[in-house]
This record gives C-alpha cells, sequence and structure tokens, in this order.
C-alpha cells in the first residue's frame, strides 16, 4: 500500500497574506501528491473557517474524509494544521510550542502521530508515522534576532524528537508502555523553516538540534542510534540541490525581486522512514524523493511538496 505526504504554505503575497482561493489551494495539493492527499501539513491558516473550507474543497475533489489536529489560536497569528484521510489512520495531537511559547514569540510547531489501520479497513497495526509541521520565523522581515529564534526552533523540535527521558510527557510508548523515541520511530518534519538547507542556525553547537541534515544517508548502514544523541534527520532538500540537470529544481518560495528561488519549504526525514522495516520512501525515476510543485492560479508564492510512502 502506498499513501502520501504533503506541505503546503498557503498564504498569498504580495497582495494579500491570507488565502482566499481554496480551490486553487487544493488542486495545487491535488497536483503535488498525484491526486491523492493522505497526510496533509498546512501553515499560514488563519481562522476557524479557513479550515473547512479547504477542507471542504480537498474532499470534493478526493472523495476522502479528513481529521486533523491544528495549532492554538493566538490573535492575528496564523495556525498550523496536520490533515489525515480518515480511512487511512487515527491522528493524535502529541505536541506543539506551547510550552516554550514566551512573550510577544510566535516560534511555531505542531506534532501529530499517525497510528495507520491495516489495508481495507478501520483495524489498527502497528505502523505508525509522526508527523510534524513547522512555520519558522521569517527572515524577510528585518528583525535582528530571527536567525536567534530559528536556532531556537531547531533546538525545541530536536530535543523533543530526540528526549529520552522516561519522564517526559512528550516521549511516546508504545503498547507496553515503555518509552520510545519519537527519532526512533518513522517520523517527518517537514514545513516552512525559512531558511535553506545549509543555514547556520541548523548547525548549532547545541547538543540537540536538527543535524545531520546533510545529503549521507550512507551514515545510517552503520550509526548505532541507541549512541546518538542528536535527532538524525535526512533533508530531502539536499537530494534535489544535487539532483541531475533534468531533475534539480532551485527552490520553493520566490516573491518579489529575489535573485532566485530558495529551498525554504523541506521535509527532514528519519531514518525508519526513509528505508523502514515497515515503512519507506519511494523513489522516482530520477532517483528523487521529494517532488515541488508550483501554486496553482498563484494562490501562493510557495511551492507545495510531498513524498511518497510505501508500506509492508
Amino acid at each position: 500500500m502506498q499513501f502520501s505526504v504533503a506541505f503546503f504554505n498557503c498564504g498569498r503575497r504580495p497582495t494579500s497574506k491570507r488565502p482566499t482561493d481554496w480551490d486553487a489551494v487544493a488542486s495545487t495539493l491535488h497536483a503535488a501528491v498525484g491526486d491523492d492527499p493522505h497526510i496533509v501539513g498546512l501553515c499560514e491558516v488563519y481562522d476557524n473557517a479557513d479550515l473547512p473550507k479547504l477542507v471542504s474543497v480537498l474532499s470534493d475533489k478526493t472523495g476522502k474524509r479528513y481529521s486533523s489536529v491544528i495549532s492554538k489560536l493566538l490573535p492575528g497569528k496564523p495556525r498550523l494544521v496536520i490533515l489525515i484521510d480518515a480511512s487511512l489512520g487515527r491522528l493524535q495531537h502529541v505536541g506543539d510550542d506551547e510550552c516554550f511559547r514566551h512573550g510577544g514569540d510566535w516560534r511555531r510547531w505542531l506534532a501529530g502521530r499517525a497510528d495507520l489501520f491495516n489495508p481495507g479497513g478501520a483495524t489498527p497495526s502497528s505502523r505508525q508515522l509522526v508527523v510534524i509541521v513547522n512555520h519558522w520565523d521569517s527572515m524577510k522581515g528585518g528583525r535582528r534576532d530571527t536567525m536567534a529564534n530559528r536556532e531556537v526552533l531547531a533546538w525545541e523540535v530536536g530535543n523533543w524528537m530526540c528526549n529520552k527521558d522516561k519522564n517526559a510527557a512528550q516521549v511516546i510508548v508504545d503498547d507496553r508502555n515503555h518509552p520510545v523515541p519519537v527519532y526512533r520511530q518513522p517520523s517527518v518534519a517537514m514545513g516552512d523553516f525559512n531558511c535553506e538547507p545549509g543555514s547556520s542556525e541548523l548547525r548549532s553547537a547545541r547538543k540537540f538540534t536538527l543535524q545531520a541534515m546533510r545529503n549521507e544517508p550512507r551514515l545510517w548502514d552503520t550509526l548505532q542510534l541507541g549512541q546518538d544523541t542528536r535527532a538524525l534527520l535526512y533533508d530531502l532538500s539536499w537530494r534535489r540541490l544535487a539532483a541531475s540537470p533534468a531533475a534539480a529544481i532551485s527552490g520553493t518560495y520566490h516573491w518579489n525581486d529575489l535573485h532566485s528561488p530558495e529551498m525554504i519549504d523541506r521535509m527532514l526525514v528519519s531514518q525508519p522512514l526513509w528505508h523502514g522495516p515497515d515503512l519507506r520512501i519511494t523513489l522516482d525515476n530520477e532517483s528523487q524523493a521529494m517532488r515541488i510543485v508550483p501554486a496553482t492560479k498563484e494562490c501562493s508564492d510557495h511551492c507545495a511538496v510531498a513524498i511518497t510512502v510505501e508500506t509492508k
């Protein structure tokens, strides 16, 4: 069985930050995942009315029924959303940045866990997928501290995914109630990182950070994960950036007079999702994992990104 995972920043610039054309947003997601969106991460969803509009249009296009988890509503601030095809599995909210938020900052990430069903029914299987959606501080606003904020966000998400403290509430437990660090499960962190793959804030010296975001999956063949203290995630955009000219795509975001599109919308995957015993990412004919699809009708200045996952 195969299912798709997609992310899209549906905010629109320069005419308006708020999305208005939900049919175009749904069409973009539809195109990104080969007409079959199963798990969707979204950012720039502004009010309670936005999500039902999008879900209704997306359901009309796909014939699927979706359940969701959504970040808390802060006045005037956009929200993060994770959608799942209700026939694929059950989605639970398992973490967000609420415990780290302070002052006027609006650092954002949202985590859900998809408990996947067996094919052809609503019977739970043992397969689970941890899904993190983020929308980090922009580097376009001129704020001097945005790089520091993104470094803190990298630490927060990495710390949460790596947390081995058996007493921590955010550590997932298995069916015997034993703590299981999230990074040892199939997991994907996707979103608008608002920084390039090689940005310095993602290579912080902090103990817990989003390290190993490099194009070296060969390391996973020999690394003893039990001895590692970092969130070992593989940034799929490196694969795109190093692709053949036919498969290379320069970026996911373009606004005003930037010299080139930027690769700020990305997907990071754990080893058990990249090539695990239960789940693995499928590659296309160019050996690419992450698809990049421009927004339909220019409904956003971002592209959608998507992957296809195969279950055993």
